[in-house]
């Protein structure tokens, strides 16, 4: 399940939850809300082990550069050897491997550019889905203390009703009891 499947549970589980009596305060099952917790707790790793993916195409992707820009350098040079062979066109040869060379740097600087490019946006990217994952569980814990203190302060309520009923009980008790002794004398 995905997070947000998760804090749909977790919504779902609050809706069923049992409502307390003169109040509107309710009480979850510990159980339920605890196995949600858990399941977003594994569910955070899986998108830990994405950025660890992206971090290994950025490195894939820096050799794979590496690794053309070294091939286009020795065909380069084989081909100027191959050309200063021959004496007549030494100095074209010269040139043209110069050039070959040059521009295989060129494309070898162009390559390395875009993987560190892509490197850093993955890298980027890993973060974010990092710190959308970190408010995530903030936002979740932020909800359970509301829902508990909620609870705590409901159960408050109930108990100083419950008092002032009793003292209500207990004067009417007083005041009937007055009463009977008035009517008995």
């Amino acid at each position: 399940m995905t997070i947000e499947q998760l804090l749909d549970s977790f919504d779902d589980l609050m809706d069923e939850a049992f409502t307390l009596p003169f109040s509107t305060k309710k009480v979850i099952d510990a159980a339920g809300a605890r196995e949600i917790i858990d399941d977003l707790r594994l569910n955070i790793p899986q998108e830990v082990r994405q950025a660890k993916a992206i971090v290994s195409d950025k490195n894939d992707i820096i050799g794979k550069a590496k690794a053309e820009a070294e091939r286009i350098i020795r065909d380069a040079e084989t081909k100027a050897k191959q050309l200063v062979s021959r004496e007549e066109v030494l100095k074209q040869a010269k040139a043209q491997s110069d050039e070959i060379i040059e521009n295989a740097h060129l494309k070898s600087r162009d390559i390395k550019k875009a993987a560190a490019e892509y490197a850093e946006s993955a890298l980027k990217n890993a973060d974010d889905i990092l710190q959308q994952t970190m408010l995530a569980q903030r936002e979740i814990y932020r909800k359970i203390e509301e829902q508990l203190s909620l609870a705590v302060t409901g159960n408050k309520e109930i108990s100083k009703r419950s008092d002032e009923l009793m003292v209500q009980n207990i004067n009417t008790l007083r005041k009937t009891r007055q009463g009977l002794r008035s009517a008995g004398k």
